[in-house]
């Protein structure tokens, strides 16, 4: 039989995950260099405003930029929580 804490663990990590790409960071602008505020918006961790993998914001952005930071919290809770 699970616990309270169990399910509400489960119900955490769950809350989480979908936190996880609900930020986002623009991209490049349509207009003369770049310039514009009507560049892609792609999904980001609004942690560390890391951008999701394989949305195709490598044209944008540098690899650096891709996926989490090496110290989001973020990142590294749900790690944790997958052992």
């Amino acid at each position: 039989m699970k616990s309270e804490y169990d399910i509400l663990n489960k119900t955490a990590f769950k809350l989480l995950k979908r936190l996880e790409w609900s930020g986002y960071q623009q991209g490049q602008g349509f207009g003369y260099m770049g310039s514009g505020n009507d560049g892609v918006h792609y999904p980001a961790c609004p942690i560390c405003n890391g951008i999701k993998p394989g949305v195709g914001a490598e044209r944008d952005f540098s690899v650096e930029a891709i996926g989490h930071m090496v110290r989001c919290v973020l990142k590294n809770i749900l790690l944790k929580e997958k052992m």
